[in-house]
C-alpha cells in the first residue's frame, strides 16, 4: 500500500482522522494545506486514497481534478457537518457511493483503495 493523503481539513477533523488511520496502521503519506500543494502532492506521492474536506466549497472541484490527473486514486471527502462520506473509487467498474463517516466505514474504503 502506497498510504493516504490527508488533505486541507480543521485542526480538530485532521487530528481525527490521523489518528483513526494509525490505529488502523494505514500510512499517512502526508497532508497538505492547500489546493494547489495537494494536487502537486498527489502527483508525486500517487496515495491509494485522497481524503478531502466534504464541508469546504472547493472539494468537488479538488476530487475532480484528483480524479483526472490519477482517475487511479480513490478520493474519499469527510464531512464533520453531516457525518457523511463520499467515495469515488479510483477504478472506472466501481460506482462512487455516500455513507455514513465512521471509523469502520472510513478505514473500508481507504482498504479497499489499496486492494485494486
Amino acid at each position: 500500500m502506497s498510504g493516504v493523503l490527508v488533505g486541507e481539513f480543521g485542526a480538530v477533523m485532521r487530528l481525527g482522522l490521523l489518528e483513526v488511520l494509525a490505529d488502523a496502521r494505514i500510512e499517512c503519506v502526508g497532508e497538505r494545506s492547500a489546493q494547489p500543494d495537494l494536487l502537486a502532492r498527489v502527483e508525486a506521492t500517487a496515495p491509494d486514497a485522497v481524503l478531502v474536506d466534504w464541508d469546504d466549497r472547493r472539494s468537488e472541484a479538488v476530487m475532480a481534478s484528483v480524479q483526472t490527473r490519477l482517475p487511479t486514486v480513490t478520493v474519499i471527502a469527510c464531512s464533520s457537518d453531516r457525518l457523511a462520506m463520499r467515495v469515488v473509487p479510483g477504478r472506472v467498474d466501481r460506482v462512487a457511493y455516500e455513507s455514513e463517516l465512521s471509523t469502520s466505514g472510513l478505514v473500508e474504503a481507504v482498504r479497499a483503495a489499496s486492494g485494486r
